[in-house]
């Protein structure tokens, strides 16, 4: 019986020792993705063998950034490329006694739709202006009124698609120079001189 707890104790160390020089250090886990317009997610899921090296390169192989990360633990961190033209870009890992990870990362710009909205002021008798505003979907708006470039009047609106008002004009010289503008929360911006 002693004799079969020895050889299993052998067995289990050598098993051990085996393992252990097969192992060898593990490749980093990690992972990039694109998390809103011109950022990306960068995540290291080991912990790192100091220091850790992260380099972007675009598609001419030309370095772009360049950082020394220096961590204790599995981390993430954000890449901004909205400064940056859009193409295709590499991120290359290097940890020490590893061998470099290259992940390739396409960055697109994506273009923000111009808001679908429509606007007319109308000069009405008695010294009145009627505005009208129509948008496609419901939006903050400001309207604000400036007298010789001089703001006299501001106006905020919240959530509406359809707008019509009446705005009397008291105390603006008639040989004033009278501008509005209309300016949405989604975007929309116009201005409007009246004589």
């Amino acid at each position: 019986m002693k004799n079969l707890f020895v050889v299993t104790l052998i067995l289990m160390a050598t098993f051990s020792t085996t393992k252990a020089i097969n192992e060898g250090p593990k490749s980093p886990v990690v992972s990039l993705k694109a998390v809103e317009d011109g950022k990306a997610l960068f995540r290291y899921k080991t912990i790192p063998q100091n220091p850790v090296f992260v380099n972007v390169y675009d598609s001419n192989q030309r370095l772009m950034n360049s950082q020394r990360l220096l961590k204790k633990n599995s981390f993430a961190k954000y890449y901004d490329f909205s400064s940056l033209e859009p193409g295709e870009y590499i991120f290359e890992i290097i940890e020490r006694g590893q061998d470099a990870k290259r992940i390739p990362f396409k960055f697109e710009k994506k273009e923000t739709p111009r808001p679908i909205a429509y606007s007319e002021f109308e000069i009405l008798t008695g010294n009145r202006l009627n505005l009208k505003f129509n948008a496609l979907n419901p939006t903050g708006l400001t309207i604000t009124a400036f007298e010789d470039g001089k703001q006299i009047h501001e106006e905020r609106i919240f959530d509406t698609a359809a707008l019509e008002r009446v705005y009397r004009l008291k105390g603006v010289s008639p040989m004033a120079e009278l501008e509005i503008a209309i300016q949405s929360n989604d975007g929309y911006q116009t201005r409007y001189k009246i004589k």
